[in-house]
């Protein structure tokens, strides 16, 4: 089978940045894609082309700050090339090979003290010997949400339970298992405060908020606020499966100002509603 197609890349780029949009609201950054035409069709791999750039994506998603920005651009290099670019702000990551060490295509990375822009290059009308495009395999807007469903499903895999990461550094890093554990006491301790945040726990750590960023996010591979929210969640299912609270208790007891805010960010972590766990609750006491 040939492995290139010629297809829309606009389409393609376009897709793939909707199906990790979730995935960076999550960590409380703006992901955008812009091109400077509507279709631009070029030849590719797209095996290869959507390894890179998901590995690219979800590295730089990992590794930016929140409330920063990436956006994904589409642009002409000449005539026979286009260039497309990863930018993202709030910190320089030139130097983290992590990001690009396993890509298979090129990849140019350039940054200054708060961005880094990295470059992937495509020929746009070449087509290699012997290739016989084949666009059907792109050729509906479903084509890159669905392929990305695994991959979606593996960055939510980072919410692990805060005491098995803590458990796994006493053995390989006591220095930052302490750390992990004086943040995930002052969480637990503000649970009920609505008004607790990333500024929140910076001041209570005596730390600014980008050393806090820095220093836990590494250890945690998520944001400081997506992990506050993580602890939250954990202590309200625990709350479920260990009480008769009702929905707007439980949300009240983990800091949550309404109790649909509450079952709208439940049901996004675990994938089922919070009336479910109650109900399962209900269920077995019957029996």
């Amino acid at each position: 089978m040939n492995p290139y197609v010629r297809a829309d890349l606009t389409h393609f780029i376009g897709n793939l940045v909707i199906a990790f949009q979730p995935i960076a609201k999550a960590e409380d950054i703006n992901l955008s894609f812009s091109q400077s035409t509507k279709s631009w069709f070029a030849v590719f791999r797209p095996d290869l082309l959507t390894a890179d750039l998901a590995l690219i994506l979800s590295k730089v998603i990992e590794f930016t700050p929140e409330q920063e920005r990436i956006q994904v651009t589409l642009a002409a290099a000449n005539k026979e090339k286009c260039h497309i670019i990863i930018r993202n702000t709030g910190i320089n990551l030139e130097r983290n090979k992590e990001i690009t060490n396993q890509c298979r295509l090129p990849v140019m990375v350039t940054g200054t003290s708060k961005e880094t822009r990295f470059v992937l290059e495509i020929d746009m009308y070449e087509e290699p010997s012997h290739a016989s495009p084949d666009t059907s395999r792109i050729s509906t807007a479903n084509y890159i949400p669905a392929y990305y469903k695994e991959i979606r499903d593996r960055l939510r895999s980072h919410f692990t339970k805060t005491e098995n990461l803590v458990a796994t550094l006493s053995k390989s890093n006591p220095r930052e298992a302490a750390f992990i554990e004086k943040v995930n006491a002052l969480i637990i301790s503000n649970l009920e405060n609505n008004q607790f945040d990333t500024n929140f726990l910076s001041e209570a750590m005596n730390m600014s908020r980008t050393q806090l960023f820095r220093r836990l996010k590494p250890i945690i591979r998520q944001s400081p606020g997506s992990y506050i929210r993580t602890i939250k969640l954990q202590k309200a299912k625990e709350l479920f499966e260990t009480t008769d609270m009702r929905i707007s208790e439980v949300a009240y007891r983990t800091g949550f100002e309404t109790a649909s805010h509450f079952t709208k960010v439940f049901t996004k972590q675990y994938g089922v509603k919070p009336s479910l766990f109650c109900q399962k609750k209900a269920n077995a006491t019957n029996e």
